[in-house]
């Protein structure tokens, strides 16, 4: 038998979305506006700025989202010495996922 106080916490968890579930969904948008810039073509680096302002996301939204889609292979970033990366690439994961959205 289900009480209604477990049925009101799972629907109360449903309406809160998870963590992962933001970052994830922020690395999937910086992907799809890095594809949309590169035409999904590899090997091809881009300001970091002009994508993840397409993507609609703030300084730390976007720092967020490229360590989380570098961390899942999706990315990979130009060597900055100190601060956020300049410049980033789709790698092959990062190009079948948008592919396949």
């Amino acid at each position: 038998m289900v009480s209604a106080w477990s049925s009101r916490s799972r629907a109360k968890r449903r309406l809160v979305p998870k963590k992962s579930n933001v970052a994830e969904n922020r690395a999937r948008a910086v992907c799809i506006e890095l594809a949309r810039a590169t035409g999904n073509r590899p090997m091809q680096y881009r300001m970091v700025r002009p994508i993840v302002m397409a993507a609609g996301l703030d300084d730390a939204a976007a720092d967020a989202a490229i360590a989380y889609a570098v961390d899942k292979g999706w990315l990979v970033t130009d060597i900055a010495e100190e601060g956020p990366p300049h410049g980033i690439c789709l790698t092959d994961a990062g190009r079948r996922l948008v592919a396949g959205r």
